[in-house]
């Protein structure tokens, strides 16, 4: 009889247990959101996870850190370049003298397919 109380005691014990466990893994999910993202692809779905991990999280470890900042000094660099070439296509012209004679020799720019706007 003391064998069948003592494995009752354990089962029991175990059934509380696992209760507790249960009850902690649905206040957990009570306080998360769970969001799918949907998208083409370069639609900024990484973007909006990232700006989430920063405003709702700790941010960034150092590799972290470490592993993106190439992404955004190439992005920085592509999208300056994209803007360079529409001013070039269009015929924008910089304001600042000094500005326009650094952008049009800071990048390796396919030709124009527009004559340039007054030479720098």
């Amino acid at each position: 009889m003391g064998a069948f109380a003592s494995t009752e005691a354990r089962a029991h014990a175990r059934s509380e247990r696992i209760d507790k466990q249960i009850e902690e893994d649905c206040q957990q999910l009570k306080r998360e959101c769970r969001i799918l993202l949907l998208g083409l692809p370069e639609s900024g779905k990484s973007t909006i996870v990232q700006q989430m991990k920063i405003t709702q999280s700790h941010g960034f470890s150092e590799a972290e850190l470490a592993e993106y900042r190439p992404v955004v000094y190439k992005n920085v660099l592509d999208f300056a370049q994209r803007i360079v070439v529409y001013m070039r296509m269009t015929g924008i012209e910089c304001v600042e003298h000094q500005n326009r004679a650094c952008f049009f020799s800071s990048f390796d720019l396919p030709p124009s397919p527009l004559p340039p706007p007054n030479a720098c």
